[in-house]
């Protein structure tokens, strides 16, 4: 029986949520599991508390509490540093995995000898009520490879990949925002294999204080930059300083102004009336320089992405 090791950290979920996610864990089917947990909030007691508890009911549970806050990379390359797995895979603590989640992914690993795969998410609100979305078909290989140099289709949450994956890129490098990406550009620059499956084998919680909705702009901004020197397979070479630089170089004018137009645009989101939904895009594309450099490439990627997987035969 195959043995995954799965990376968790918790720091500020519900404990309702976190029990959940921790019970999707530890009764996958088919597998042997070790779920690392790291507490990255100590100084919740109550938290601390509730984890201890869990991994006292809980055979596989191997808990770790940071003496402080120490932040999503530092808590991941942690529980690395003490997986024992013949996979290593990732969870997040507010997430709910399929119960066939691991037995699948491996069987789909090894069907197409790959060292590293992820699969769809299936959205839902806090509340657990499913969110509509299209989602994208399978892809692996050299077809992987184009299709995420044009979008991040990587779900980070449902990552599994082959022990050896995780050991030569030395884990996650502490890049602001996007640690998964970079870590699945490395990937592909050390010659894995990779594939994303079309099945979705994990519920995302989409939350309303979700760390990417409170720094879009700087995500964007790094994803950029790797982006760029992905085409010319140079991320493993650029220190984590030279990616992080370019947020540095943001205006806080620039941040207000994005955070500004992506408000306004989920209010666009909103409404039934074409006409409105015209002039909102109009107004915020006028005032935000970066937010109209996010919207074209929206525009491009998709028309890129279809292309792509026309030739892998979708």
């Amino acid at each position: 029986m195959s043995k995954v090791s799965v990376l968790m950290s918790v720091y500020n979920e519900e404990l309702s949520w976190i029990d959940k996610a921790v019970v999707s864990i530890i009764k996958q089917e088919q597998v042997d599991t070790q779920l690392i947990i790291i507490v990255d909030n100590p100084q919740n007691i109550e938290l601390v508390a509730h984890m201890k508890q869990l991994e006292n009911q809980f055979k596989g549970i191997f808990l770790i509490i940071n003496d402080i806050n120490r932040g999503l990379v530092y808590c991941l390359n942690k529980a690395l540093s003490v997986a024992d797995g013949d996979f290593i895979a990732r969870m997040d603590a507010d997430d709910i995995a399929n119960a066939n989640r691991f037995i699948t992914q491996i069987n789909y690993l090894k069907n197409y000898d790959l060292d590293f795969v992820m699969a769809e998410t299936e959205l839902m609100t806090e509340n657990e009520e499913r969110i509509e979305k299209k989602y994208l078909p399978e892809i692996h290989g050299e077809y992987f490879n184009q299709a995420i140099h044009e979008k991040n289709i990587s779900r980070h949450s449902t990552w599994l990949a082959k022990e050896v994956v995780f050991r030569k890129l030395n884990g996650y490098r502490q890049i602001q925002y996007t640690e998964d990406l970079d870590f699945v550009y490395r990937a592909i620059e050390k010659g894995f294999l990779i594939g994303k499956m079309g099945d979705c084998l994990v519920r995302y919680r989409v939350r309303a204080d979700g760390i990417s909705k409170k720094n879009a702009l700087q995500q964007w901004m790094v994803y950029t930059k790797l982006r760029d020197l992905a085409k010319y397979n140079l991320v493993s070479i650029t220190s984590e300083e030279a990616i992080n630089s370019v947020i540095e170089q943001l205006k806080e004018r620039q941040i207000e102004s994005f955070n500004w137009s992506n408000e306004y645009l989920l209010n666009a989101s909103k409404t039934d009336f074409f006409s409105k939904k015209v002039y909102i895009y109009f107004i915020v594309l006028l005032r935000s320089k970066k937010m109209f450099e996010l919207f074209k490439f929206s525009l491009v990627s998709k028309f890129k992405l279809k292309k792509i997987y026309r030739k892998y035969g979708v």
